[in-house]
C-alpha cells in the first residue's frame, strides 16, 4: 500500500469513528486525559474514549492481555496537542487488522505524538502533520508498517518487528531531524524452512520548498522598471539509521539536508533478497531575477538565475556483524563516508560501496536593450564545483562483493584490508576527485541603421578537483580492478591481492577560448578568434608493496597503468601478473587567428584601396612530466613495462620483469605563425588600372622538449624458459630520449637493449610578396614576385650511455645519441649479441632560397617579357659527439660497431674483455655545403636559361683509438692457439675515419683481419649551364678531390707465440702516414691458409674540368681534362714478432704477404719472422689528362687524349735480421736491402713506370691506343744489397722500360749487389738485358765476396747442413738446407767478381741451347766479364747432366771447379776414410776462357751413360728441363755410352766437361776429380774441354777422383773441327726414396724397367734400334728421369717425383664421387602443399662441394670436387604424394695437391621417383641413371711433365627412404632411415702427355651400398603469400667399402704393373637447412643446403627447385 492510499485509508477511519461513535465505553476508561483499555473492546470504542476526553492532550494506554479489534480499521486520536499511545495489548487480528491512524494540526511544537508498543498492532501506523516532536518506541509487533510525517523530531528505537504488506514497513519522515534505532526485524526474517521477506525503511529529513513569485514596478523619469523574483530552496534536519545486531532489515533510504548516517551491526536483505543502503545529503537551492525597463521607445531586460549545492555529511558504517545483500551508497555535499567491517553484497548479490560528495553552483544572466537604431544583447554563465571529501573503508572483517567507488570534489579515499570483489565477479574499485570551475560571456550589438555590428565571446574552464587514493592493505582482498583518478594526485598503494588492473590518472586542464567580430556596415569587417589549453593535472603513484599482488595469473595478465601530468610512478616490490604503463605528460597550447577587411575610396580621385588580412598562429609546449617505474628486490613484473614522460623517464628495476621495458621521454615544442596581407588598389579613368599584392609571412618551429631517460636494471628482464605463456620471453629494454639516456645493467636482459637520445631544434621562415598590375581594360600590364625561404636545424646534444657491470645482455645492445655515445662493460658484464653505438654524424644545417620574378605585358595583356632569378644555398655541420666503449672483464659475443663523426671513437678492450664477433670503429661524415643561382630571360620567342650550381663536401671524423688486450673474433671460444685457424677471411677488428689519426693497440688477440684507415677526401663540384628554349646551349663543370686524414698507426705487442695476436690480414693506411710494429713473441697473420698485411698507400689529389661546345641545341664538342697527383705520408713496419703461419713441424709456411706503400718513404725492418713474402713501394706516376672530342655526334667524332704522366718517387728500405719465406721486392728511386738473416725466396729490384707524354685517338674505325707522343728525362732508380745472409730465390733489378711502349726506357737503374761472406743466394742475379744479343739495360754490379754459395746443389747443401738454422726454424728442423735447393742463373750484369779469401759455388740453373722450340739460349751466366780474382770459384747445375752456360768472358786468377766438390762416403770405394770429388758439370762458355799462373781448374769424370750435351750433335733435348719430355729423333740417342759419344773410354767416373765457342788459354792448374750425376756404369771415360778456338794450355794436371758411385791424364784432340782436351770407373733402386705406399710401388716399377732402359739404348746407341724404336724412345725418356733421380734432384726431390708418378691414385679417387648428384632429391621432402594434385613441372638447380681426405701413410691426396648442375622434368601429385620423371646434366671440376691433378666430368642423367604419404608415414624412393665423359689432367712440377686422361664412366643409383612424422604444437618431427645404393663403371685408358711415365690404366666396377638413419625437425607459418616450411635435418651414413684403386703401369714398361690406392672415405654425419613454400594449391619452391663430415669426407650442398602446378 503505497502512502496516498494509507492517508486516504486514514481520513476515511476518523470521519467513521467521529460519526459512529457509540456511548457505551465498558472496556476503556477515561481519567482525565488518560484513556486506559484494559479489556477487549473495539476500535470505535476506543475512539470514543479519546474523544471524550477535554482538551488537546491524551494518552492510550491498552494493557496486555488486551485486544482491540475492528470496527473500525484504526486507532484515531484526534487531539492537537501531546498525544501519546502505550499498547502492551493486542491491536486487531490476523484477519481483520487495526493499526493507528493520527493526523497533527502540522504546526506548533506542542503538538507531540508518542507510542510506546510492546504489544501487537496487526495494522497500519500512520502519524502525519505533527508539529512537534514524534517518539516511537517498539518492543512488540507492528504488522502493516509504520508511517511517520512531523515538522518536529522524529525518533524511533525498536526492539521488535514491523511488517507491511507492502515493500515498504518503515517511512520515517521530518523537517527537523530523524533518528531510528532498529534492533527488531523489518519484514520478515529467513528462517530454515523459508526465504526471508523484508521490508524497506525510508527515512528523510530533506523537503523541497517553492518560493512564491514577486513582482515590483516602478516609474522614475518616466522610465518604468519591472523586478520579479522566483525560487526555490529546502528544509530538514539531520537523519539517522541504526541496525542493530539482531535486526533484519530491507533496503534503507536516508534523505537528509543537514547529514544522514546509517550504522548497521545487523542485516539488510539476505541471500534471496537484494536490498540496499542509500544515504543523501546532498540537494540544491535557486533564485531567479528578471528586471525590465523602459520609456515607451527604448527597452532593456535582464535576468540572472543562480543554482547553490546545499547539503551536509553522509555516512554508512557496517558493523563486523553487519551485512548488506545489495549497495551502500553514501552521497553528501559536505563530506561522504562508508565504513565497512561487515559483508555488503553476496555470491549472488554483487552489492558494492559508493561515497560521493560533489555539487554545482551555477548562475546565469542574460540582458539585452534596444535604444533606437542600437540593440545590444549579451548573455553570462559559470559553473563551479563544489563538494566535500568521499571515502569507502574496508575493515579487515569487511567485504563488498561488488564495486567500491568514492568520488569526491574534494577529495576521495578508498581503504581496502577485507575484501572486494568476488572471484567468479570481477568489479572495480575506484576513488576519483575531479571539478572544473567554467564560465562563459557573449555580447552582441548591432545599429540598424547602419548595419554595423559586434560580436563577442569567451569561454573558460579549469579543473579544480582534489587527491584520491586507494589503500589496500596486507589483509585487503581485491577481486576487481582498481582505479584512481584526481585532477590533483592520484594514489594506489597495495599490500595485499587484487585480481583486476590497477590504473592511478592524473589530469586537468585550464582553457579559455574566444571570438570577436566587427562590421561596420558598409566594407570593412573584422574577426578574431582564439583558444589556450594548459594541462594541470598532478602525480600519479601506484605502489604495490612487498607481499602485494596484482593480477592472478600471468597467462590472463592486468595492466598497472599510471598516469599524470605531472609525475607518474609505480613502485613495485611485490607481484604484478601483467603488464605496467607509467605515463607523464602535459602540454600548453595556444591558437589565434583573425581576419581583417578594410576598402577606403579617395574622393578626390576616385581611388579605392581594398586591404584584407588574415593571420593564425599556433603553438604547442610541452611542459613536461616525470614518469618512474621502481621494482625492488623481491619485485615481479610478468608482463611488459612501459614508461614515458615528457619530463624525464626512470626504470629501476631489482626484481624481475619477464616482458620487454620501453621507457622514454619525447615531445616536442612546436609554433606556427601566419600573416597574408591582400590589398587591391583600383584607379579609374582610361590611365587607370588595378594594382594587386599580396604578402606573405610564415614561421615555424618545432624543438624537442623532452628530456632524460634513466635505466638501472639490477635484477632480471625476460626470462630463457617457464614464461607465463610457456618458454622463453623476450625482456628486451628500449630507452628513448630527447635528453640523455643512460642505463646502468648490473643484472640480466633476455633480450636487446637499446637507449637512443636523439633530439632537434627545426626553425624555417618564409616570406613571400607578389604584385601584378592590370590596365583599365582589365588587361594585365606586369607580375613581380619575389620569395625567402630559410630553414635551420639544430641536433641536440644528447647523449646515450650504457654501463653493464657485472650483468648481462642476451641479445644486442645498440646505443644511438645526437650528441655522444657511450658504454662500459665489466665486472663479468656480457653482451651476446652485437653491441652498435652511435653518435650521430650531422650535427646542423642551414638552407635558404630566394626567389625573384618579373613579367611584362603589352597594352592587350600579351607576355612581352621576365627576368627570373633563383638561388639556393646549403651548409651542414657536423656532430662533435663522442663514441667510446670500454670493455674491462666484460663479453660482447657478437659484433661491435663504434659509429661516430666528429668527436672522439674510443674502443677499448683488457685482458680479461671478449668481443666474439668483430669490432667496427668508424668516424666518417662527409659535410655538404652548395650554393645554386639561376636566371632565366624570356621573351615571347626566346627563353634563356643559366644555371650555376657550385658543391663542397668536407671530410669530417675526430681520432680513432683502439686498445686491444682482450680477444676479438673467436666467438664463444677463447683465445685460437697459433696454427689451430686456417682460415682468418674478413675483418674482425677496423677503425676508420676521413679526417682524424686511427691507432690500434693490439696485446691481445684479434682473430681475423685488422683494419686501420686514416683516410678520406674533401671535394668540390661546380656547374655551369645555359639553355636557349628548353636546349641546351653550354655546359661546362669542375671537379676536385683532396685527400685528407690523419695517420694510421698499429701496434702488437701480444708477448705470446702460442697465442697469435692475429690471424687475418692487416692493412694500415693512413693520409699523413701509416706505421706497424710487431713487438717481440707477438704472432700476427697466422692463418695457416695464408693472410697479408699492408701498410700504407697512395692517395691523390684530383681535378678535373669538362666544357662542352654547342652548335645550336647540337653538342659538337666537348674538351676535358683531369689530373692525378700522388700525395701521402712515410710507411713503416718494425717486425719484432712473427708474422704468416710458419707452416707447422717443416716451417714450410710462405703464405703471407707484407705491402709497405708511400710515395715519401717505405721502410721495413725485419728482427723477427716474417712466413711470406715483403714487398715496398716508393714509385708511382704522376698524370694529367685533356680529351679533345669533335663532332660528338656524329659518325664522323674524334676523340683526341693527350696524356702527361710524371715519373717520381721516394726511398725504400728494407733491413732483414731475421726470417722471410718469401719473396722480397722494392721499388723506389732510392732502394736499399739488407739481408742478415734469412730471405727463401726472390729479390726484386725496380719498377716500371710511365714518364713520357702519350697520345690516343678513337674514330669511328679506330680504338685509340696510347702512342709516346713526347719524351721526359729518364728518372734515376738506385738499389744497393748487401747479402749477408740465406737468400733463397733470385736477385732481379728491372724496371727500366715504360708499361705503355716497353722499347722506351722511363728510368736509369744503378744496381750494387754485394754477396757477402758467409752468404747463401739460392736463385741468382738477374738484371733486366736483351736475352738475343746480351745488350745489358741496367748498371748492374755483383761481387762475390768471401765464402759463399750462389745457388744450392747437394754439395752445397751437405757442406751447409743446417746454418741458419737459428734464424730459420725450417732449417733446423730439416737439418739441412735442402728446401733451398735450386740452380741459380746470373744475366744481364756488367760485371761478376768474385774476391777475397774462401769459396763460393754457384749452383747454376741448367743452360738450354737453341732448338726448335728454344729460339734463345737460356744461359746460366749471361755477363760481361766473370772474374775469379780470390778463393775458390765452383760451379754446378742444379739437374745432374745439366750444363753450366756462360756467355761472356772469364778469367780465373784464383780457383775455378767444373763442378762443386764433395765429399762421399768410404763404402763406394773400399776403404774407411771419405774421399773428396767433384761432382762434374757441363761448362758451355760463348766467350774467351782465360787463367793464369795462379789459377787452378778443376774437373770431374763422366758416368756410364751419358747425356750429349755438345751443340755438334743435333739430335739433344728440346725441353727447357732436362727432366722433361724430351723430342728424341731416332737417328741417334740422347743418352749413350761414352765410348759411342767421344770416341774415349775414362775410368769409373767421368770428369766435368767445358765447351768453349771461343778461345781458350789454360794455365795455372786442373785438377781431375771423380763427379757424381748420369747413368753409371763400370769404366767409362770423359772429356773436360771442347774450344772451338784457339787452345792454349800449360796446365798441370792434377787427378783426384771420387764419386758417390763410381771412381780416374790430360790430353787433347781435334774432333769435328774442335779441339776436345780430355782426361780418363758400380747401384741402388728408387724406390728406396719412396715415403709411403703408393711412392714405392712407383719406384719399384721405376726399378725394375732399369735393366731394359739401359740395355734398349745400349742397342740403340750401337745403332740396333730397328723396329723397336718406339721402345728406344720410351728408353731415352725414361734414362732422362733416370739422371734426374740420380743427379739432379735430391731425395726429397726424388721423393716429390715418385709421389708424382704415383699421382694416378687420383683416378681410384674419383671413383668415389657420386656422378649424379645434381639430380633432383624429390623423396626426402615435400615439395608441393599438401593435398596438391595433378600436373606439374619443376625445375631444380644444385650445386655440391665435396672433399676428400686422403691417407698419408698409403699416399693417397686429399680431393676436391664441385659438382654444378641441374635436373628439370615433370610429376603428378596425388595428393599425399608425388611420382615423375626428369633429366639432368652436371658438370664435375675435381682437384688434388693445389690444382696439380684435376677433372672435369660432363654428366647426362635421367631419374624417376615416387614419394606417398601413408599417414604419418611417408615412403619414397628414386632411381638415376647417369653416363660421364670424363678429361683429365695430371701436373708433375718436380718433373715438369703433364699427363693427360679420357675416358668415361657409368653410374646407376637408387634410393629407398621411410620415415615417420609426429607434429606437435606449429612444428614436427619426423625419423627416417634411407637405403641408397650406387654402380659405378669406369673404363680402362692410357695417358698421354707424359712420355714413357703415362700411365695405362686399367678399367674398375664396383658397387657400394650406404645406409642412413637421420632426424627431421620443422615448423611452417603463413605469411599471406605462402605457407613457409623451415627444416633442419641431422644424419649419419654408414658408407660401403669403395674399392678406389687402379692398376696401372708406365708406357715405357708396361710389363711392369703396380697397384695405386686412392681415397676411401667413410661413414660420415649430414647436417642439413632448408625453406620450402607452399605457394597456391599445387605449387611451390624450396631452397636448401647440407654439410657433411667425418669418415674422411667433408661435403657441402646446396640446391633450389620450383614446382607449377596445374
Amino acid at each position: 500500500m503505497n502512502r496516498k492510499s494509507q492517508l486516504a485509508l486514514g481520513v476515511a477511519s476518523t470521519a467513521l469513528v467521529i460519526g459512529l461513535a457509540a456511548p457505551a465505553q465498558a472496556a476503556c476508561t477515561v481519567d482525565a486525559s488518560t484513556v486506559s483499555c484494559t479489556a477487549d473492546s473495539t476500535a470505535s470504542e476506543v475512539n470514543a474514549a479519546m474523544a471524550s476526553v477535554v482538551g488537546d492532550d491524551v494518552t492510550l494506554q491498552i494493557v496486555a492481555d488486551a485486544n482491540v479489534v475492528q470496527p473500525p480499521l484504526n486507532i484515531m486520536p484526534n487531539q492537537q496537542g501531546a498525544v501519546a499511545i502505550d499498547n502492551d495489548g493486542t491491536v486487531g487480528t490476523d484477519a481483520a487488522q487495526n493499526g493507528i491512524f493520527y493526523r497533527g494540526p502540522f504546526t506548533g511544537a506542542a503538538n507531540t505524538f508518542s507510542l510506546n508498543n510492546s504489544g501487537t498492532i496487526t495494522g497500519q501506523v500512520n502519524v502525519f502533520d505533527v508539529g512537534g516532536t514524534v517518539d516511537l518506541q517498539n518492543s512488540g509487533t507492528v504488522g502493516g508498517g509504520l508511517f511517520v510525517g512531523s515538522m518536529g523530531a522524529v525518533t524511533l528505537n525498536s526492539d521488535g518487528d514491523i511488517d507491511s504488506a507492502g515493500s515498504q514497513a518503515l517511512f520515517l519522515a521530518s523537517r527537523t531531524s530523524v533518528d531510528a534505532a532498529l534492533n527488531g526485524d523489518i519484514g520478515t526474517a529467513a528462517t530454515a524452512m523459508a526465504d526471508s521477506d523484508l521490508r524497506d525503511t525510508f527515512v528523510q529529513s530533506q523537503f523541497f520548498v517553492s518560493e512564491p513569485s514577486t513582482s515590483e514596478t516602478e516609474t522614475v523619469g518616466g522610465v518604468t522598471t519591472t523586478t520579479t523574483t522566483s525560487g526555490f530552496s529546502r528544509v530538514g534536519g539531520a537523519a539517522s539509521v541504526e541496525v542493530g545486531e539482531q535486526a533484519n532489515v530491507g533496503g534503507i533510504d536516508v534523505i537528509a539536508l543537514e547529514g544522514g548516517d546509517v550504522s548497521i551491526d545487523g542485516t539488510v536483505g539476505s541471500a534471496t533478497e537484494y536490498k540496499s543502503v542509500f544515504v543523501s545529503s546532498n540537494t540544491s537551492e535557486g533564485m531567479t531575477t528578471t528586471i525590465d525597463t523602459s520609456d515607451g521607445s527604448d527597452f532593456s531586460s535582464s535576468q540572472t538565475d543562480t543554482t547553490t549545492a546545499i547539503g551536509g555529511a553522509a555516512s554508512v558504517s557496517v558493523g563486523e556483524t553487519g551485512s548488506v545483500s545489495g549497495d551502500v551508497q553514501a552521497d553528501g555535499l559536505e563530506a561522504a563516508d562508508i565504513a565497512i567491517d561487515g559483508a555488503v553484497g553476496t555470491e549472488d548479490f554483487f552489492g558494492g560501496a559508493f561515497a560521493s560528495s560533489s555539487g554545482t553552483d551555477f548562475q546565469s544572466s542574460n540582458s539585452s536593450s534596444n535604444a533606437g537604431t542600437a540593440s545590444t544583447s549579451s548573455f553570462e554563465n559559470s559553473n563551479q564545483t563544489v563538494g566535500g571529501e568521499a571515502s569507502v573503508t574496508v575493515g579487515e572483517s569487511g567485504s563488498v562483493a561488488g564495486s567500491v567507488d568514492a568520488s569526491g570534489f574534494a577529495g576521495a579515499q578508498v581503504s581496502i584490508d577485507g575484501t572486494v570483489g568476488l572471484p567468479a565477479n570481477f568489479d572495480q574499485v575506484s576513488a576519483s576527485s575531479s571539478g572544473s570551475n567554467s564560465s562563459f560571456e557573449q555580447d552582441n550589438t548591432f545599429d540598424s541603421a547602419t548595419g554595423a555590428s559586434a560580436f563577442s565571446q569567451q569561454s573558460i574552464n579549469a579543473s579544480t578537483g582534489n587527491d584520491s587514493s586507494v589503500t589496500i592493505g596486507e589483509t585487503g582482498i581485491v577481486n576487481a580492478s582498481v582505479d584512481a583518478f584526481a585532477n590533483s594526485d592520484a594514489t594506489v598503494s597495495n599490500a595485499g591481492q587484487v585480481s583486476g588492473s590497477v590504473s592511478a590518472n592524473t589530469s586537468g586542464s585550464e582553457s579559455s577560448s574566444g571570438f570577436e567580430s566587427e562590421f561596420d556596415g558598409a566594407s570593412n569587417s573584422s574577426s578574431s578568434n582564439f583558444s589556450q589549453n594548459r594541462e594541470t593535472g598532478g602525480d600519479a603513484l601506484i605502489e604495490n608493496a612487498a607481499g602485494g599482488l596484482i593480477g592472478l595469473d600471468a597467462t590472463a595478465p592486468v595492466f598497472v597503468s599510471a598516469f599524470g601530468n605531472t609525475s607518474a610512478t609505480v613502485a613495485n616490490a611485490g607481484r604484478i601478473n601483467g603488464n605496467v604503463d607509467v605515463s607523464s605528460s602535459a602540454f600548453a597550447s595556444e591558437n589565434h587567428n583573425s581576419n581583417s577587411s578594410v576598402s577606403s575610396t579617395d574622393t578626390a580621385t576616385g581611388t579605392i584601396t581594398s586591404t584584407n588580412e588574415n593571420s593564425n598562429s599556433n603553438s604547442n609546449t610541452n611542459l613536461g612530466g616525470d614518469a618512474t617505474f621502481a621494482n625492488a628486490a623481491g619485485g615481479l613484473v610478468t608482463g611488459s613495462v612501459n614508461v614515458s614522460g615528457t619530463g624525464s623517464a626512470s626504470v629501476t628495476n631489482e626484481g624481475a620483469v619477464i616482458g620487454t621495458t620501453n621507457a622514454s621521454s619525447q615531445a616536442t615544442d612546436s609554433a606556427f605563425a601566419e600573416t597574408i596581407v591582400n590589398t587591391s588598389i583600383f584607379v579609374p579613368g582610361p590611365d587607370g588600372g588595378t594594382t594587386n599584392t599580396r604578402d606573405l609571412t610564415r614561421d615555424i618551429s618545432d624543438t624537442s622538449s623532452g628530456g632524460d631517460v634513466t635505466g638501472v636494471y639490477a635484477g632480471t628482464n625476460g626470462a630463457v624458459q617457464f614464461g607465463p605463456f610457456g618458454g622463453a620471453s623476450d625482456g628486451s629494454v628500449s630507452q628513448l630520449a630527447n635528453g640523455d639516456s643512460s642505463a646502468l645493467v648490473s643484472g640480466t636482459i633476455f633480450g636487446n637493449f637499446t637507449g637512443s637520445a636523439t633530439g632537434q631544434e627545426f626553425a624555417s621562415s618564409f616570406t613571400d610578396g607578389r604584385v601584378s598590375t592590370s590596365d583599365a581594360d582589365g588587361d594585365q600590364r606586369s607580375f613581380d614576385r619575389d620569395y625567402i625561404y630559410e630553414e635551420s636545424n639544430d641536433q641536440s646534444e644528447s647523449d646515450s650511455s650504457l654501463v653493464v657491470d657485472g650483468g648481462r645482455i642476451e641479445g644486442s645492445a645498440s646505443l644511438f645519441g645526437t650528441g655522444s655515445a657511450t658504454a662500459q662493460i665489466g665486472n663479468g658484464g656480457s653482451v651476446t649479441g652485437d653491441l652498435n653505438a652511435t653518435a650521430q654524424g650531422f650535427g646542423s644545417y642551414d638552407y635558404s632560397e630566394t626567389y625573384d620574378l618579373s613579367q611584362t605585358f603589352d597594352e592587350d595583356g600579351n607576355f612581352t617579357g621576365s627576368e627570373e632569378v633563383l638561388a639556393l644555398s646549403l651548409e651542414q655541420s657536423v656532430n662533435g659527439g663522442d663514441v667510446t666503449l670500454s670493455v674491462a672483464n666484460g663479453t660482447v659475443e657478437g659484433s661491435v660497431f663504434l659509429n661516430g663523426a666528429g668527436g672522439i671513437n674510443d674502443f677499448s678492450l683488457n685482458e680479461e674483455g671478449v668481443v666474439g664477433g668483430g669490432v667496427f670503429q668508424n668516424s666518417q661524415y662527409s659535410a655538404l655545403a652548395y650554393e645554386q643561382a639561376s636566371t632565366s630571360t624570356s621573351t615571347p620567342t626566346d627563353t634563356v636559361s643559366m644555371d650555376e650550381y657550385t658543391e663542397t663536401r668536407t671530410a669530417s671524423g675526430g681520432d680513432v683509438t683502439a686498445s686491444i688486450a682482450g680477444t676479438i673474433g673467436n666467438g664463444d671460444f677463447g683465445p685460437q692457439g697459433y696454427g689451430e685457424v686456417s682460415n682468418a677471411g674478413g675483418i674482425s677488428l677496423s677503425l676508420r675515419t676521413d679526417a682524424g689519426n686511427a691507432d690500434a693497440t693490439v696485446t691481445g688477440q684479434v682473430r681475423n683481419g685488422i683494419e686501420v684507415f686514416a683516410s678520406g677526401s674533401d671535394s668540390t663540384f661546380a656547374q655551369q649551364q645555359t639553355r636557349e628554349n628548353g636546349s641546351l646551349a653550354a655546359y661546362s663543370e669542375q671537379r676536385s678531390s683532396t685527400a685528407a686524414g690523419g695517420t694510421a698507426s698499429l701496434s702488437v705487442d701480444a708477448g705470446n707465440l702460442a697465442t697469435s695476436a692475429n690471424f687475418g690480414n692487416i692493412t694500415v693506411v693512413g693520409r699523413s702516414g701509416s706505421a706497424a710494429a710487431i713487438g717481440a713473441d707477438s704472432s700476427v697473420l697466422a692463418a695457416t691458409n695464408g693472410a697479408s698485411m699492408r701498410i700504407g698507400g697512395y692517395f691523390s689529389n684530383s681535378t678535373s674540368t669538362r666544357e662542352d661546345q654547342y652548335t645550336g641545341s647540337a653538342l659538337t664538342g666537348r674538351t676535358a681534362t683531369s689530373s692525378s697527383t700522388v700525395v701521402g705520408g712515410a710507411a713503416s713496419l718494425t717486425n719484432d714478432g712473427r708474422i704468416g703461419y710458419d707452416g707447422g713441424a717443416a716451417f714450410d709456411g710462405d703464405d703471407a704477404f707484407v705491402n709497405v706503400i708511400s710515395p715519401e718513404m717505405a721502410d721495413v725492418i725485419n728482427n723477427g719472422q716474417i712466413f711470406g713474402s715483403v714487398a715496398l713501394s716508393s714509385l708511382y706516376e704522376d698524370a694529367s689528362f685533356t680529351t679533345t672530342s669533335t663532332d660528338l655526334n656524329d659518325v664522323t667524332r674524334v676523340d683526341t687524349t693527350t696524356t702527361t704522366y710524371t715519373a717520381n718517387g721516394g726511398s725504400a728500405t728494407l733491413t732483414n735480421n731475421g726470417l722471410v719465406t718469401g719473396d722480397a721486392s722494392a721499388e723506389a728511386l732510392d732502394g736499399t736491402v739488407i739481408n742478415n738473416g734469412v730471405l727463401r725466396g726472390s729479390l726484386s729490384l725496380g719498377g716500371n713506370v710511365d714518364n713520357y707524354t702519350t697520345q690516343s685517338v678513337d674514330t669511328l674505325t679506330q680504338l685509340g691506343e696510347e702512342e709516346v707522343l713526347d719524351l721526359a728525362d729518364a728518372i734515376m732508380q738506385g738499389y744497393a744489397v748487401e747479402q749477408n745472409g740465406l737468400l733463397g730465390g733470385t736477385i732481379s733489378v728491372g724496371g727500366v722500360f715504360g708499361n705503355i711502349d716497353d722499347e722506351i726506357r722511363t728510368s736509369s737503374i744503378l744496381g750494387d749487389i754485394n754477396l757477402n761472406s758467409g752468404s747463401v743466394t739460392g736463385g741468382g742475379v738477374v738484371a733486366e738485358y736483351d736475352e738475343e744479343t746480351g745488350e745489358r739495360f741496367t748498371q748492374t754490379n755483383v761481387n762475390l765476396n768471401g765464402s759463399g754459395y750462389l745457388g744450392l746443389g747437394d754439395t752445397a747443401i751437405a757442406a751447409l747442413e743446417a746454418t741458419f738454422g737459428n734464424a730459420d726454424p725450417g732449417i733446423a728442423a730439416a737439418g739441412d738446407l735442402s728446401a733451398y735447393a735450386g740452380g741459380a742463373r746470373i744475366l744481364g750484369v756488367e760485371t761478376l767478381t768474385k774476391t777475397g779469401d774462401g769459396v763460393f759455388l754457384i749452383t747454376g740453373a741448367d743452360f738450354v741451347p737453341t732448338s726448335n722450340t728454344n729460339v734463345l739460349a737460356d744461359y746460366t751466366l749471361d755477363l760481361g766479364t766473370f772474374a775469379i780474382n780470390g778463393g775458390e770459384m765452383q760451379l754446378a747445375t742444379v739437374s745432374e747432366g745439366g750444363v753450366f752456360g756462360v756467355r761472356g768472358n772469364i778469367a780465373n786468377s784464383a780457383g775455378l771447379v767444373l763442378g762443386s766438390r764433395v765429399e762421399l762416403p768410404a763404402p763406394l770405394f773400399g776403404t774407411n776414410a771419405s774421399v773428396t770429388a767433384i761432382d762434374g758439370v757441363e761448362v758451355y762458355q760463348n766467350g774467351n776462357f782465360s787463367q793464369s799462373d795462379s789459377g787452378t781448374l778443376s774437373v770431374g769424370v763422366t758416368p756410364t751413360l751419358v747425356r750429349v750435351a755438345d751443340p755438334a750433335f743435333s739430335s739433344i733435348s728440346t725441353s727447357t728441363n732436362p727432366l722433361a719430355v724430351q723430342s728424341i729423333g731416332l737417328g741417334s740417342g740422347l743418352f749413350t755410352t761414352p765410348e759411342n759419344a767421344f770416341g774415349q773410354v775414362f775410368n769409373d767416373l767421368g770428369t766435368g766437361f767445358l765447351t768453349v765457342d771461343g778461345d781458350m788459354d789454360l794455365a795455372g792448374t786442373v785438377a781431375l776429380v771423380s763427379p757424381t750425376g748420369g747413368i753409371f756404369t763400370h769404366g767409362q771415360t770423359v772429356d773436360i774441354a771442347s774450344v772451338s778456338g784457339t787452345l792454349t794450355t800449360s796446365a798441370n794436371v792434377d787427378v783426384n777422383s771420387s764419386s758417390n758411385f763410381v771412381s780416374f791424364d790430360l790430353g787433347t784432340r781435334t774432333e769435328g773441327g774442335r779441339t776436345v782436351l780430355f782426361a780418363s770407373a758400380d747401384r741402388a733402386g728408387f724406390e728406396t726414396a719412396g715415403n709411403n705406399q703408393n711412392s714405392i710401388a712407383a719406384g719399384t716399377a721405376l726399378s725394375q724397367s732399369f735393366p731394359d732402359v739401359i740395355a734398349a739404348i745400349q742397342a740403340g746407341s750401337a745403332g740396333g734400334i730397328g723396329l723397336g724404336g718406339d721402345r728406344f724412345v720410351l728408353a731415352q725418356d725414361l734414362a732422362n728421369l733416370f739422371v734426374g733421380m740420380d743427379t739432379l734432384l735430391t731425395m726429397d726431390g726424388v721423393t716429390a717425383a715418385l709421389n708424382e708418378l704415383a699421382s694416378g691414385e687420383f683416378y681410384g679417387s674419383l671413383t668415389a664421387l657420386e656422378t649424379t648428384a645434381p639430380f633432383v632429391d624429390a623423396i626426402s621432402s615435400r615439395r608441393v602443399p599438401t593435398g596438391a594434385s595433378g600436373f606439374n613441372i619443376w625445375l631444380a638447380p644444385s650445386g655440391d662441394f665435396v672433399e676428400l681426405e686422403g691417407d698419408s701413410e698409403v699416399g693417397s691426396r686429399n680431393i676436391d670436387a664441385d659438382n654444378y648442375g641441374a635436373s628439370a622434368g615433370f610429376g603428378i601429385s596425388t595428393g599425399n604424394g608425388e611420382v615423375g620423371l626428369g633429366f639432368g646434366y652436371g658438370r664435375i671440376s675435381a682437384d688434388s695437391q693445389s690444382d696439380l691433378l684435376t677433372a672435369q666430368a660432363d654428366t647426362w642423367m635421367v631419374g624417376a621417383y615416387v614419394r606417398q604419404g601413408f599417414g604419418n608415414v611417408s615412403v619414397g624412393a628414386d632411381l638415376i641413371y647417369g653416363w660421364s665423359d670424363w678429361n683429365a689432367t695430371r701436373v708433375m712440377p718436380t718433373l715438369s711433365r703433364t699427363a693427360l686422361g679420357d675416358f668415361d664412366s657409368t653410374e646407376l643409383r637408387g634410393d629407398l627412404r621411410v620415415e615417420y612424422m609426429y607434429e606437435f604444437g606449429g612444428g614436427w618431427v619426423a625419423p627416417f632411415g634411407e637405403l641408397s645404393f650406387r654402380k659405378f663403371d669406369f673404363d680402362g685408358f692410357t695417358e698421354q702427355g707424359a712420355g714413357a711415365v703415362n700411365l695405362v690404366v686399367e678399367d674398375a666396377n664396383d658397387t657400394v651400398l650406404t645406409p642412413t638413419l637421420g632426424l627431421r625437425v620443422g615448423t611452417s607459418f603463413e605469411t599471406g603469400l605462402a605457407t613457409l616450411r623451415p627444416e633442419i635435418t641431422l644424419a649419419y651414413s654408414f658408407d660401403d667399402d669403395n674399392s678406389s684403386f687402379r692398376d696401372v703401369a708406365y708406357l715405357g714398361a708396361p710389363a711392369n704393373a703396380f697397384r695405386l690406392q686412392g681415397v676411401d672415405p667413410e661413414g660420415y654425419f649430414t647436417i642439413g637447412a632448408g625453406l620450402f613454400a607452399d605457394i597456391g594449391v599445387n605449387s611451390g619452391a624450396f631452397l636448401r643446403g647440407s654439410y657433411a663430415t667425418g669418415g674422411n669426407i667433408d661435403a657441402a650442398s646446396v640446391n633450389a627447385g620450383v614446382t607449377i602446378g596445374f
